[in-house]
Order: C-alpha cells, then structure tokens, then sequence
C-alpha cells in the first residue's frame, strides 16, 4: 500500500515581526484599560450593593425591635409651658397630656418673666394715672 503525502495545519512557535509586536502591545493596552474600567464598575456595584443590604438590614432591626417593644418613635407635638411658680419649664404632649420632661429655668428664662411683669406693671399703672 503507498502513502499518499497529505497537507494539515499544525500549532507551531513561530517568530513575530515588528509589526505583529506592536499590534500586540496596543491590544495588550486597550486591554488592560478594558480591564481596570470594568472592576472600577465592578468596585462601584459592590458598593452600591452593600449600601442597599445594610438599609435593609437597619430597617429590618428597627421593625423587629419595635415589635419586640411594642413602640415606635414619631413626632408628637407638645407644648412647652413655663411655670414661674416653680421656677421649672414643663414639656407635655398634647396627644396624651403626659409630662415628657421637666427642667429648671435658666436665668434668661426667669429674667424674662420679670421683663414681663415690668411691663404689666407699667400698663397698669399708665391705666390708673
């Protein structure tokens, strides 16, 4: 039986000319910016990530402790009233009526009070001349 010479491609190291080097090297470049562009965006998606899972986590305690607690913090509108009596300044919610907080006066605070009753005093006294 004879041998019939054939022709095939074979994967053989083969010397590169200057201009296939060159070629090289500016697709090494654009790669390596592809690169680093793409794990930038890569970098910014993790963080924004991990941004929206700890929301989620932070509401996520807040819900179960108010359940836990049964209360919740919202704003109420109160009334902060002097009482010079006393010499105490009283914060009270006008939802319930409860005293939220009590807190001596300042000395602002007490001179004002005598401002006013300086001031009263002098009207009553412009009333009765």
């Amino acid at each position: 039986m004879t041998m019939k010479t054939k022709r095939h491609n074979m994967s053989l190291v083969c010397k590169l000319t200057d201009e296939e080097i060159r070629d090289r090297g500016f697709e090494a470049g654009q790669l390596d910016q592809e690169v680093q562009d793409l794990e930038a965006e890569f970098d910014e998606a993790k963080k924004l990530h991990k941004a929206e899972v700890n929301s989620n986590e932070n509401r996520r305690r807040l819900l179960l402790r108010e359940i836990r607690t049964k209360q919740t913090t919202r704003p109420v509108e109160c009334e902060i009233e002097p009482d010079f009596l006393n010499l105490q300044v009283r914060t009270t919610r006008l939802d319930t009526g409860e005293l939220v907080h009590e807190r001596p006066m300042s000395e602002d605070e007490k001179q004002g009070r005598l401002i006013e009753m300086g001031v009263e005093d002098a009207e009553a006294g412009d009333g009765a001349a």
